[in-house]
């Protein structure tokens, strides 16, 4: 057994002195802490309470619950037999003590919450609840009234732990809900509780009913159902308490034996009579058995554990008044817990359908379909609340209405920055891309201008488009139509971009060109310096011709070694027919030298004109 008892509800005076008033106090904290468990908050729930006069038992009783519900929905090794322990085993979980001063104060529950998944898909959390018992010395009948009323507000099983028999002032305990009940039947029709258990404890009266759930059915019908000479009064108020609870039964327990009263007492089952312990066997499973779980449920509909923590609140702040409330005031807690459940759950709604319209999986959205949407989802939220089973619907409809119509706004922002937000990511998105495309054109256009050799203009602007038209296809394939906007707007960046560099690679290839034209320049220049050289001495028509050819290889292999373009016999033409134009410019030079030699004085022979070198070459005019 690893729980304990948890004291949600205590009752302590308000200022520390003995003669202030008392208060409530709500362990809130443990609570929450409690019922929003992720594996307990969504079940639905079922809560049974026992309640009555003090010192008769209750937490004893509940010592026992407890060994069959570990027995059951723990260790799922339930036996008809054994469940109730060893015959020597101390009896262990709720406080309790033998004599006359009490033991519980306030409101306690068991801090295990039992789990059954139900063949019918239900999935519930049983709660076990102890409350401090009524009419001792130390309470005020304020009190022990907030005590059972609370509980009873609280469970879906209220057991109302009896000595000997049904009397007309424990009925009488019951009027606040048959009172609360009347309203609710009025605005609702329904009966707003579940189950009322009598449970007769320390039944002597076997020759009038038997012991068992048969003896407490005759019980019942005698005291409760019967109308024959029961005064008026009487019978109102039975009829107010039938008419409050969807089902009603008794149960006669006998006498747990005279071991209980030692001081030395600790709930072994060796010291407890038979038949008593006969009689637990058999009433124990009719509360707790799978079968036999009673879920709580406000106005027909079924309550889950989290939804229970907001009755308890309100509950709580019904009864912590100064005064004991009204049964109008505990039906507004309850119609405002009601209200406030189903107006969460059609708000949740709305939320959920929200997140996934805007989830970071699904693209942007336009604003004005964002918009309609959120409208459409906030009609449907608001006609799902309408449809529910809403208490005090007149009063109620119209202020919850507005409050998930606020609820629904405030989050319709936060939405749309939600959404506004893929834009801006989208756009990093995009440059993100669009740098990646920048470097992957830089890459090719480096590796394609590797090296010093000039790319011809035409190659290299082929190049050039066939590289960005790859580029701007390569980013187009991130292109996501929500965002097409932001896509079109980076891509006319990525093109400047394109451009850009496109200038500066077509200047490095430029440069290369010039570079080239400076070689050959310079290779000319070589083969025309040698030749002058050479002419300085008297050449015949065959050495000049060999000089001419010696310099030439000589240039040509120079020529060789420069790093030209790929396809480089149009520069080589180039500077062969340089050289050869050379060559023929000093072929006639070296004639002119032969003529001034041997001619005689006087004209030169018209024959000798003016050639095209002596053109060219002005200092042979």
């Amino acid at each position: 057994m690893q729980g304990k008892p948890m004291q949600i509800i205590s009752i302590c005076s308000e200022n520390g002195s003995a003669s202030s008033r008392c208060i409530l106090q709500l362990n809130e904290d443990e609570l929450n802490e409690m019922f929003m468990d992720e594996k307990i908050k969504d079940r639905v729930v079922s809560v049974i309470s026992v309640a009555g006069a003090f010192r008769k038992g209750k937490s004893f009783l509940l010592d026992f619950f407890l060994r069959y519900m570990y027995a059951k929905y723990v260790h799922n090794n339930l036996s008809e037999k054994d469940w109730l322990g060893d015959e020597n085993a101390q009896l262990k979980g709720f406080s309790w003590r033998g004599g006359s001063q009490r033991d519980t104060t306030g409101i306690l529950i068991w801090s295990d919450i039992f789990l059954y998944d139900h063949p019918n898909g239900d999935k519930v959390a049983i709660i076990l609840m102890d409350t401090q018992g009524t009419f001792d010395c130390d309470s005020t009948m304020k009190d022990c009234a907030n005590v059972f009323a609370l509980s009873t507000m609280i469970s879906s099983v209220q057991i109302f732990n009896i000595q000997s028999n049904i009397q007309k002032d424990d009925l009488q305990h019951l009027q606040l809900f048959t009172e609360y009940a009347r309203i609710a039947m009025e605005n609702t029709g329904k009966k707003p509780f579940q189950k009322l258990q009598f449970l007769i404890r320390d039944w002597f009266h076997r020759d009038e009913a038997p012991f068992g759930a048969l003896g407490g059915k005759q019980l019942l019908e005698q005291t409760l159902i019967r109308k024959d000479k029961k005064p008026e009064e009487n019978e109102q108020l039975c009829e107010h308490v039938r008419t409050s609870f969807n089902e009603i039964d008794c149960y006669l327990m006998p006498h747990p034996g005279f071991a209980i009263e030692k001081s030395d007492f600790c709930g072994c089952l060796k010291d407890l009579r038979d038949e008593f312990k006969e009689q637990l066997r058999d009433f124990i499973p009719l509360i707790l058995a799978p079968e036999n779980l009673i879920i709580k449920e406000i106005n027909g509909e079924k309550l889950k554990v989290d939804h229970l923590l907001t009755y308890i609140r309100l509950y709580f702040e019904s009864f912590n008044s100064k005064e004991f409330p009204e049964p109008t005031t505990i039906f507004k807690a309850t119609a405002e817990a009601n209200n406030q459940i189903h107006a969460t759950i059609a708000e949740e709604s709305y939320v959920n359908e929200m997140t996934e319209l805007t989830s970071p999986e699904n693209p942007y959205i336009p604003e004005e379909e964002l918009e309609r949407k959120h409208k459409e989802y906030l009609e449907k939220t608001i006609s799902s609340f309408k449809d529910k089973p809403i208490l005090g619907k007149a009063n109620y409809f119209m202020k919850y209405s507005h409050k998930i119509k606020s609820y629904c706004s405030s989050r319709f922002q936060q939405f749309c920055k939600l959404n506004e937000a893929k834009l801006a990511l989208a756009e990093v998105n995009y440059l993100s891309y669009m740098n990646k495309c920048i470097r992957d054109f830089e890459k090719f256009m480096d590796e394609l201008l590797i090296g010093n050799a000039y790319i011809p203009s035409n190659e290299f602007n082929s190049n050039m488009k066939a590289v960005k038209l790859d580029v701007l296809q390569q980013f187009d394939s991130c292109l996501s139509n929500s965002t097409a906007v932001i896509h079109k707007k980076i891509r006319e960046q990525l093109q400047k971009a394109i451009e850009k560099q496109f200038i500066k690679y077509k200047q490095q290839n430029d440069i290369k060109l010039e570079l080239l034209q400076l070689q050959l320049t310079r290779l000319k220049m070589s083969y025309e310096g040698l030749m002058k050289d050479a002419c300085k001495s008297v050449l015949t028509e065959d050495n000049l011709l060999s000089k001419h050819k010696e310099f030439k290889i000589k240039a040509l292999e120079g020529f060789e070694a420069l790093p030209t373009e790929r396809n480089s016999d149009e520069r080589r033409q180039q500077l062969v027919g340089e050289i050869e134009e050379l060559y023929g410019y000093y072929g006639f030079q070296k004639n002119m030298r032969f003529l001034c030699m041997f001619a005689l004085p006087g004209p030169v022979p018209a024959s000798h004109g003016k050639t095209k070198y002596e053109k060219k070459h002005t200092c042979f005019k």
